[in-house]
């Protein structure tokens, strides 16, 4: 009985001992089973430990710092930045910060920005493709021949919405539900000045996808095409005499953080906030980020050592 006391003694000795090493000091097998059967967050601790032991073979100086950290006081600073109840008692005083800093500069910056990103989209309706004419899917057509088999053509409805157009382009997509692309095409027209229906033949691929190779005949009924696959279409391409008309003409005078967002019905104030910081380069922090960085400012200032080597 004597020595199993003794023996289980030895072993939190042991245990303890591995426990208060160096991060930095090499551990053998049986250091590091002892240390993940006191807690299973020393795996990732070992592994940072290891990592940073590599890069600090020629700094003496850091050698010597991180010489004083030992594995237990590091769990105890790791466990404290996976704390979320940690984390949320800053979040009272990020709100006063942010109230008093950064509210202030979202509040004067919003009417402006929402100024700047209408007349965008302005400009994008009024330069763009879509801005001349509108596609409508109508229905997949079968077309019989006499001498070869059947045909099949996707069928659409194209409306001049400013005039005649001498020529036009738009692009369409299908997909299953589950994301999948079947295919992209083409649709091209020219001479129209009002509505128009065309057909288009079908690209190889919704043939296979959609048509049975031996009757020639869709697979599905309509409903069940319509509940399996989506169809998206964009103009592209207008020409009306010498002036010409792309699908993506915000490329030439949209800034880039402001295109990021263009299609949103509304801004939410993160975006707001990007647009503040990249586009008008003003120092701006987030709520979140005031309350990270008072969380990291507490970390510095209670942990400095482990903060350093978490940070090496």
């Amino acid at each position: 009985m004597y020595r199993q006391i003794k023996f289980i003694l030895l072993i939190f000795i042991l245990m303890a001992c591995t426990e208060n090493k160096s991060v930095i000091s090499n551990l053998n097998e049986n250091q590091v089973l002892n240390l993940l059967s006191k807690d299973s967050l020393y795996e990732e601790i070992i592994e940072d430990a290891q990592y940073v032991r590599k890069r600090i073979d020629d700094d003496i100086v850091g050698q010597a710092k991180f010489k004083k950290l030992s594995y237990k006081d590091y769990l105890q600073y790791y466990k404290l930045t996976k704390d979320n109840k940690y984390y949320d008692q800053f979040e009272e005083d990020a709100k006063v910060i942010y109230n008093s800093e950064s509210k202030k500069t979202l509040d004067k910056y919003i009417p402006k920005i929402d100024s700047m990103m209408a007349r965008y989209k302005f400009l994008r309706e009024e330069n763009s493709a879509s801005s001349q004419f509108y596609v409508k899917y109508i229905d997949l057509a079968k077309v019989e021949n006499e001498t070869e088999p059947p045909d099949w053509y996707i069928v659409f409805i194209i409306t001049p919405i400013k005039g005649h157009i001498d020529f036009g382009q738009f692009d369409y997509e299908v997909k299953n539900r589950e994301n999948k692309i079947v295919c992209k095409a083409k649709g091209t027209f020219d001479n129209i000045s009002t509505q128009s229906e065309l057909s288009y033949r079908f690209p190889n691929e919704l043939k296979y996808e959609l048509i049975d190779s031996n009757t020639n005949n869709l697979k599905y009924t309509g409903d069940e095409i319509s509940s399996n696959y989506t169809l998206k279409i964009k103009p592209s391409y207008v020409q009306k005499g010498d002036k010409i008309w792309w699908g993506f003409s915000t490329n030439t005078y949209v800034p880039y953080e402001f295109k990021k967002w263009i299609d949103e019905e509304y801004l939410q104030d993160r975006h707001y906030e990007l647009i503040i910081s990249d586009y008008f380069k003003i120092f701006y922090r987030t709520e979140w980020s005031i309350q990270r960085d008072l969380r990291e400012k507490d970390l510095m200032k209670n942990h400095p050592l482990a903060y350093e080597f978490d940070n090496y």
